[in-house]
């Protein structure tokens, strides 16, 4: 899927909006289900996409944490369709929700670092 991100993001999105995946919370606690019967071991989610779900996970005691990359860096990556980015579940997360900013220039193992400080 990686391959053809463009091509299938429309799709993944549509599905999203029909099964609700953005606003219905029921998915990060079915996700916590495991989480919880192991004694909640140190853990992320990865790309918190709505304010529904970073105002879950924070009522749940996590962290949401923003990586900040430079411009040069962004520019590099694969960049969605206008039509894709115009989705709703592209836009980023309101400052008010943010725990952390980390710096994502930074080296992998400073990263990590900074992720453990938390």
């Amino acid at each position: 899927m990686h391959l053809n991100k463009e091509f299938f993001r429309p799709f993944i999105q549509a599905f999203g909006d029909v099964i609700d995946f953005t606003d219905d919370p029921k998915f990060i606690h079915e996700v916590l289900v495991g989480w919880n019967e192991n004694d909640r071991p140190d853990c992320v989610f990865d790309n918190i996409r709505s304010v529904s779900q970073a105002m879950t996970l924070r009522a749940l005691g996590f962290k949401v944490v923003k990586l900040d990359a430079p411009d040069a860096l962004l520019t590099k990556r694969t960049q969605a369709s206008e039509a894709s980015r115009s989705h709703s579940i592209e836009n980023p997360l309101p400052e008010h929700l943010i725990d952390v900013h980390l710096d994502a220039s930074l080296p992998l193992s400073q990263q990590i670092v900074q992720v453990k400080t938390i």
